[in-house]
């Protein structure tokens, strides 16, 4: 009985999460209240999201992204790029997409992090002669925008589908990730691979000459505030002890970072602004989720599905290569049903019977979860791709384009390179 109300329960939650009727945190919410009314499960497993490291890191994410924000940072970084990135159309390209990727590694948040870049990457072209709706502008936005999501991938803490793997792999099988073994693993080919294709890609389409006179923006004469050098430290501090990885979970010195950012005399934003402007509902969506996870797995509704999904994938033991492609398509499929947060939340579960049936390591089959999830075939499975395409005013068709073509590569050029990638290192 209790395997019947979670499957249905996980339904109709699918069907609110892909279908956007309500907000993603109240589908999940929803889903956790009708769990612990009907006692389908012990309030420890039902709740275990919300003391997971997934969910203090998201929790971290929140006052570092609005320091870097309130605290000048952000506008300066502007002004930087307009003065020093100049030249033809690719190098501008080019330029942007640095600045996206650099940003993954300063702003934990994918969501904040979109909200703050996306103003910036509209002044730098607008500064460069590509008006509003004219197809350089979109191809510099756009640049920008997927170079910093696709890093976000290959970088822990700074995706919420990473989090929630995270997350879910750690309740489910107590696995934890380090901040360096996920990078060594996913930055060489889904990070500088995928974002020198994204740069050719956009400069191929998008290819534009400017429709003004480039602007020259006033360039901050004043030297850095007290409180952006104070920032500075921090994220220093942070990225130093995220590289150490001392087999401590990335959560943990983001939180650290994060408390001092709020504490009064050595902080960088006022507590009482970050407690009224702060965006509370990705952290409901991240403890939601990973709770979900929990519950399939501890009501057996996770087991069963598996077995369902074996009986379609044709894994077979020996045939790495045709794993790895089966298990990352597999796992690409389940997010545009799902959404990318929401397919590790269902593959994470069964992916002990997966690696069972195909003779791999565990850890081997939960990163092709990356893989997949990596892999965005429309933009409603990516909400900071939706945030971002609202902002700077992006037509959907536009944002379509640039997703089934980077799908197309990702699927005859990065998988296998991917898998050449893991052979080397001895993941497969």
């Amino acid at each position: 009985m209790n395997m019947d109300i979670t499957l249905i329960a996980t339904l109709i939650t699918i069907i609110l999460l892909a279908s956007g009727i309500i907000m993603e945190y109240l589908a999940v919410l929803i889903f956790l209240t009708v769990m612990i009314v009907l006692h389908i499960a012990a309030p420890a497993v039902i709740f275990s999201g919300f003391t997971s490291p997934a969910f203090w890191l998201t929790f971290a994410g929140l006052p570092l992204s609005m320091a870097v924000k309130q605290s000048g940072l952000a506008d300066r970084i502007a002004h930087g790029l307009v003065y020093f990135c100049k030249g033809p159309y690719f190098v501008l390209v080019t330029g942007m997409a640095l600045f996206g990727t650099a940003m993954a590694f300063m702003m934990p948040s994918a969501m904040s992090r979109m909200m703050l870049i996306t103003p910036i990457l509209m002044a730098f072209s607008e500064a460069h002669g590509f008006k509003s709706g004219s197809k350089g502008y979109y191809g510099l936005l756009l640049s920008g925008i997927f170079a910093s999501y696709i890093a976000g991938i290959v970088i822990l803490p700074a995706n919420l589908p990473n989090i929630i793997l995270m997350g879910a792999a750690a309740s489910t099988y107590h696995l934890d990730f380090s901040y360096v073994h996920y990078l060594i693993i996913h930055l060489p080919v889904l990070g500088f691979v995928k974002i020198l294709l994204l740069i050719g890609m956009i400069t191929l389409f998008f290819h534009d000459l400017p429709q003004a006179c480039r602007t020259e923006l006033a360039i901050a004469k004043t030297r850095f505030s007290v409180i952006e050098k104070r920032l500075m430290v921090y994220l220093a501090l942070l990225l130093v002890f995220w590289l150490l990885d001392q087999n401590i979970s990335p959560a943990w010195p983001a939180l650290l970072i994060a408390l001092l950012c709020l504490l009064p005399g050595v902080g960088v934003i006022n507590h009482q602004h970050f407690l009224k402007d702060a965006n509370t509902a990705p952290l409901f969506y991240v403890g939601g989720l990973i709770g979900l996870s929990a519950v399939l797995n501890s009501t057996g509704v996770g087991a069963l599905l598996g077995q369902k999904l074996i009986q379609l994938i044709p894994l077979k033991a020996g045939h790495d290569a045709g794993n790895f492609y089966l298990l990352s398509l597999a796992s690409a499929a389940m997010g545009i049903v799902t959404t990318s947060p929401g397919a590790p939340v269902l593959v994470t579960p069964f992916a002990a019977a997966l690696a069972k049936m195909a003779h791999l390591p565990l850890m081997s089959v939960i990163m092709t979860q990356v893989v997949g999830f990596s892999m965005i075939a429309l933009p409603y499975q990516a909400p900071p791709l939706l945030v971002a395409m609202r902002l700077g005013h992006i037509p959907l068709k536009i944002v379509t384009l640039v997703c089934l073509s980077l799908f197309v590569l990702s699927v005859f050029i990065l998988l296998p390179l991917d898998y050449a990638w893991w052979t080397y290192i001895q993941l497969l």
